[in-house]
């Protein structure tokens, strides 16, 4: 019924990198992406069962709480960034970083990232 609903009447399908779980519960990179796998895949399918074409949904990713550490450096956001867009995501939305914390990234990171990105 979730999914379907969204075919239905979305304009906008939103997820977040934790559909498989937070690294602080012991999830994986792969198992991570393995979720996101999936529920692409999973959107895809049910959009082409419900007669709608998949690329009429835009799809944002939310990151942020999941072991991919997207901001760790400007290549590892230039990587994860390119396999989300690969799985059919649309938008790749990052947390602001804080000097530490769940969201705590290296300074520089966010200046290297941005201009290429804006």
């Amino acid at each position: 019924l979730g999914l379907r609903t969204v075919v239905k009447h979305a304009q906008l399908y939103i997820a977040d990198d934790t559909l498989a779980g937070r690294e602080s519960d012991g999830t994986t990179e792969d198992v991570t992406w393995a979720a996101l796998e999936q529920v692409s895949r999973k959107l895809d399918d049910v959009l082409e069962k419900e007669g709608r074409d998949p690329a009429s949904l835009p799809r944002m990713l939310l990151s942020g709480l999941s072991p991919l550490r997207t901001m760790e450096s400007k290549a590892r956001f230039d990587e994860v960034a390119g396999r989300v867009e690969k799985l059919g995501f649309t938008d790749f939305v990052i947390h602001y970083p804080r000097e530490s914390g769940a969201y705590a990234t290296p300074a520089h990171v966010l200046d290297e990232i941005a201009p290429a990105n804006a």
